[in-house]
């Protein structure tokens, strides 16, 4: 059954004409601008309007409210991640060491280059809103299941429920880095990221 909490943040249409696309995109790259710019308290309607040279009318014609543009921007970047791993995992990894593995995916999540302005505005974001935080739920279920699939191709004989508790455990580790260097801004950035990366490695350890 349908969450009906989330139709406000549905388009009202789906278009199909290449000039209604056009649109939509305009108003999502006004919003990136603003949220890089002033943050999530410097996007409001009028301020969008103004960024895109349109209506108020015509924002709302496209998206049914703000949320439903920083849900938009949200579920766009936490895709691309997404299909980082995806990618990844879908691989052929199994000539590499667990810890080869962890280092393969920093290397091509520094790409992403998480941690502009515009994701902490949306970090902030995700915070206020129970709608976006409902899309790091779906993404991060996604994601466990990806690395539990990948540590039983190590350790098949590993019971799964101890999987899965790694697999937060890396999860929990990663996110608390993120926090640490990009939001609280902490004064060794570097130190934390080196301390993670050692902790997530040494978890194939618990498996024996």
């Amino acid at each position: 059954m349908p969450n009906k909490s989330n139709k406000s943040l549905k388009t009202h249409t789906n278009p199909k004409q290449e000039r209604a696309k056009a649109t939509a995109e305009n108003i999502l790259n006004g919003a990136r601008n603003i949220l890089e710019k002033h943050g999530r308290k410097g996007l409001s309607a009028r301020k969008l309007a103004s960024q895109c040279d349109m209506t108020t009318g015509a924002i709302y014609g496209h998206f049914a409210s703000m949320s439903a543009i920083l849900y938009r921007l949200y579920e766009d970047r936490l895709n691309q991640e997404f299909e980082m791993y995806e990618g990844i995992f879908n691989e052929n990894n199994e000539s590499l060491s667990w810890a080869a593995l962890v280092d393969k995916i920093v290397d091509h999540d520094a790409n992403l280059e998480w941690g502009s302005k515009l994701d902490l505005a949306l970090e902030e974001a995700v915070l206020n809103d129970e709608n976006l935080e409902q899309i790091t739920i779906q993404r991060n279920i996604k994601l466990k299941n990806l690395l539990i699939s990948e540590l039983q191709k190590r350790v098949p004989k590993v019971d799964i429920g101890r999987l899965e508790i790694l697999a937060d455990i890396a999860m929990t580790l990663n996110t608390r880095a993120y926090q640490l260097r990009k939001i609280e801004g902490c004064e060794d950035p570097d130190f934390a990221l080196k301390v993670t990366l050692e902790l997530v490695k040494s978890l194939i350890d618990f498996t024996k």
